[in-house]
C-alpha cells in the first residue's frame, strides 16, 4: 500500500447531519430551489426551516410518546430569535411531547375553549348540510332564547344554567323545548371539537326536568270535516271570493301530501309533461321525491297555465309576480271559517293526506313512498327497487278520487250523491262528467295515465 498513491478526498458532511447551529452559521445559510431543513446537533428534534424566499424559521419536531403521532411547533423567525432561546423552546415542546403530550391539541384545546356559543354555532353550521331554512332557524332562535349566552365563551354555560334557563321558560314549553334541542346539538359540536368537556343540556334530561311535548296530531277529520271543507272551498273558488292561485295550492297540498316549502317552490321547470311527473328536489330529507301526475292534478296546472298571473318559473307565485307564494293561510281560514271546522294549517294538511291513504288501504310501504319518508328495513333499502312511478300514480289517483267523492252533489233532487270528477268539473271545467258511485260496484276504474291523453 506504501509503494501506491492513494488519493484522499475530503467530502462534506451528509445533507441530513446535524450541525451545531451558531449565530455565524445562521448568517451564512442561503436558499434553495426547495424548501430544506437543517438540524441542531445540540437539540435532536430542532431544526431551521429554509423557505425558496430566504426566509429562515426555527421549528421543533418530534413524536408523541404512546401514539406516534408527528408533531411540528413553530418558534420564531431565526433572525430575531437567539439560538439558546429557541433551544429552550424546543426542549420545553419536545418534553411535553415525551410526556404523552400532544402539545399542539392542548394549545388548540386552550383555543376552542376560548369560543363563544356565537362562534360555535356559526362553525356547527359550516360542518353541517342543513336546508337554508333550518340554518335561518337556529341563528334566529340561540341569540333570541340565549341572549346571555350568545356573546359568552362555552365553557362558561353550566348545567345549572342550562336547567335554570329551561325552567325560567316554563310558559312557552313547545317553542324553549325546540330550541333546547338545537342548543343540546350545537354543544354536542362543541364537545367533540373539545371546546367543553361534556353537554351541560344532559343535565335537563338526567335530572328528568323534560318537558312532555305532545306531538301535533291535527288534521282534516276524514269522516265529518273533509266534505264540508271541500264545499268550502269549490263555492268560494267557484264564487271567485278567493284567489285561484290559494284555492289550487290547498287543493295541490290535500292531494299530494307535500311540505308546505315542496309545494310553494315548484317551478314549471320541475314538470315532466312527457312521464306526468313532478320532481321535487329540495326536500326536507335531501330525497329527490316525485309526484305522478294525475288528471285531477293535470287540469289544475293546465289551469294555473292559463291563470292571468301565470309566472314563467313559479307555478305558485306571489301576489306581486316576484316569487313563489309565501303567505296562504288568510285563504285557508277563510275556507275553515265557511266550512265550521277546526283550524288547520300546512302540516295537518298532510296529515290529512297520510289518514286517506290508510283508509283506503295502502300499504305502509307506499304510503312511505308517497310520503317521501325513509323506509329503513334491509329488505326495501338492499332488495327492492324504488316504488314504481305508476303504481304511485294509481294511489295517488286513488286520494283525487277520495276528494272528489267527498264533495256534496244534489242530482234529480237527491242531495249528497257521491260521485267523481265533481272537483275537475266544478273548479277545472274538466270535459269529464261527474258521475255518481254510490255502490262499490260503480266506481270507474281506469287508467289515470291514458284519461290524460
Amino acid at each position: 500500500m506504501s509503494d501506491k498513491q492513494v488519493n484522499i478526498v475530503k467530502f462534506q458532511k451528509a445533507a441530513n447531519e446535524a450541525v451545531k447551529l451558531t449565530k455565524k452559521f445562521i448568517d451564512q445559510i442561503k436558499p434553495r430551489a426547495t424548501r430544506y431543513d437543517i438540524r441542531d446537533a445540540d437539540v435532536k428534534g430542532l431544526k431551521i426551516r429554509v423557505n425558496v424566499s430566504g426566509k429562515l424559521v426555527f421549528i421543533a419536531v418530534g413524536k408523541v410518546r404512546g401514539i406516534s403521532k408527528s408533531r411540528t411547533c413553530t418558534i420564531g423567525d431565526a433572525k430575531v430569535v437567539g439560538v439558546d432561546d429557541a433551544r429552550v423552546a424546543a426542549s420545553a415542546f419536545l418534553g411535553q411531547l415525551q410526556q404523552g403530550i400532544d402539545a399542539n391539541q392542548v394549545k388548540s384545546d386552550k383555543l376552542n375553549k376560548q369560543r363563544t356559543l356565537e362562534q360555535v354555532l356559526t362553525s356547527y353550521l359550516k360542518t353541517r348540510d342543513l336546508q337554508e331554512r333550518t340554518k335561518t332557524d337556529y341563528l334566529r332562535d340561540i341569540p333570541m332564547y340565549c341572549p346571555n349566552w350568545w356573546s359568552k365563551e362555552v365553557s362558561l354555560i353550566t348545567e345549572d344554567k342550562v336547567c335554570d334557563w329551561y325552567l325560567e321558560n316554563s310558559h312557552r314549553k313547545t317553542q324553549i323545548d325546540k330550541v333546547f334541542r338545537t342548543l343540546k346539538a350545537v354543544l354536542e359540536y362543541a364537545v367533540g371539537i373539545r371546546a367543553i368537556d361534556t353537554n351541560p343540556c344532559e343535565s335537563v334530561i338526567k335530572r328528568r326536568i323534560r318537558y312532555k311535548i305532545e306531538p301535533k296530531t291535527n288534521r282534516v277529520d276524514t269522516t265529518f270535516e273533509l266534505n264540508k271543507m271541500l264545499d268550502a272551498l269549490v263555492k268560494l273558488m267557484s264564487a271567485e271570493q278567493i284567489k285561484d292561485t290559494q284555492g289550487d295550492f290547498i287543493l295541490f297540498l290535500l292531494q299530494t301530501g307535500l311540505r308546505l316549502n315542496e309545494a310553494r317552490t315548484i317551478k314549471w321547470s320541475d314538470i315532466d309533461w312527457k312521464q306526468y311527473y313532478i320532481l321535487i328536489t329540495e326536500t326536507k330529507n335531501k330525497r329527490p321525491h316525485v309526484i305522478p301526475m294525475t288528471p285531477l292534478i293535470k287540469d289544475m296546472l293546465l289551469r294555473r297555465q292559463k291563470a292571468v298571473n301565470y309566472h314563467n318559473e313559479w307555478v305558485f307565485p306571489n301576489r306581486f309576480g316576484t316569487g313563489h307564494l309565501v303567505d296562504y293561510r288568510k285563504t285557508l281560514d277563510k275556507v275553515i271559517a265557511k266550512a265550521g271546522i277546526t283550524t288547520v294549517r300546512a302540516h295537518d294538511l298532510r296529515r290529512t293526506f297520510s289518514t286517506m291513504l290508510d283508509n283506503l288501504g295502502i300499504n305502509e310501504a307506499d304510503i312511505k313512498a308517497l310520503m317521501n319518508h325513509a323506509d329503513n328495513s334491509v329488505t326495501r333499502k338492499h332488495y327492492l327497487q324504488e316504488t314504481n312511478l305508476e303504481a304511485k300514480r294509481k294511489n295517488l289517483w286513488e286520494i283525487g278520487k277520495y276528494l272528489e267523492r267527498s264533495v256534496s252533489v244534489t242530482i234529480d233532487g237527491v242531495e249528497n250523491v257521491v260521485c267523481e270528477g265533481t272537483l275537475r268539473v266544478l273548479i277545472y271545467d274538466s270535459d269529464d262528467d261527474i258521475t255518481p258511485c254510490e255502490r262499490p260496484e260503480d266506481k270507474r276504474d281506469f287508467d289515470a295515465v291514458d284519461s290524460m291523453r
